[in-house]
């Protein structure tokens, strides 16, 4: 179902990856190929399972080897899924924390409180997809779309990279409009209830703002 570009196959055999998490690195060699000549790689997975918990830590583990700027995006299942699922989930977060230059966490639970509760199970994974979704097309735009103020990926690095700390990155998206527009969509990303997490004590803040920007919105 996936319409990527490129595809690359983890296992060899039929049975996946779940059998046998050493079986991602059957694909090591056709990986690192993939990588050649990236500057930034980002990593989009569900942990708690093997293919997209194991998958996801051998490619960063690739990818640091090197030296690839890399950044994961990674879902925490529901609470009420099995122990294991979640005990997996937390020791692959602890390790892909270990080797990506950043790592942003989108807990499931943040989706379903935001769900209705006549409203299919899709249509609420779909809600954390979204989050996902947004911050890659955050980073694309950032890097690819020049501004009055131009970003470079040295920029993006900078502000990102948390590897070797305690910290993650906290995401939010905002829309304002009217008087005092830039403010009513920082407010908005700053209360966003996609999250757990606020910025309170965070190192470096970057904002990006598209549309009708007047002087007044930016004093």
């Amino acid at each position: 179902l996936c319409k990527a570009p490129k595809l690359l196959r983890l296992c060899k055999e039929d049975s996946g990856v779940c059998a046998n998490p050493d079986r991602c690195w059957d694909a090591a060699d056709e990986i690192s190929a993939a990588l050649d000549g990236a500057d930034m790689l980002i990593i989009v997975c569900g942990m708690g399972g093997c293919t997209g918990t194991e998958a996801a830590c051998a490619i960063a583990e690739l990818a640091e080897e090197r030296g690839i700027f890399t950044s994961a995006i990674v879902t925490h299942p529901f609470s009420f899924e099995e122990p294991s699922r979640i005990l997996k989930a937390k020791n692959g977060m602890e390790r892909i924390k270990a080797v990506a230059d950043n790592v942003t966490i989108v807990s499931n639970d943040r989706a379903l409180e935001l769900a209705d509760w006549d409203e299919s199970i899709w249509d609420a994974l779909k809600k954390a997809d979204e989050t996902s979704w947004q911050m890659v097309c955050f980073i694309d735009m950032a890097l690819t779309k020049r501004g009055i103020i131009h970003l470079e990926l040295a920029d993006i690095q900078a502000v990102m990279r948390t590897k070797g700390t305690a910290y993650v990155t906290y995401f939010g998206i905002g829309e304002g409009e009217g008087k005092h527009k830039a403010m009513k969509a920082v407010a908005n990303i700053l209360n966003s209830q996609r999250h757990s997490a606020g910025i309170r004590g965070a190192r470096h803040v970057l904002l990006y703002m598209v549309g009708d920007i007047d002087m007044y919105d930016l004093y």
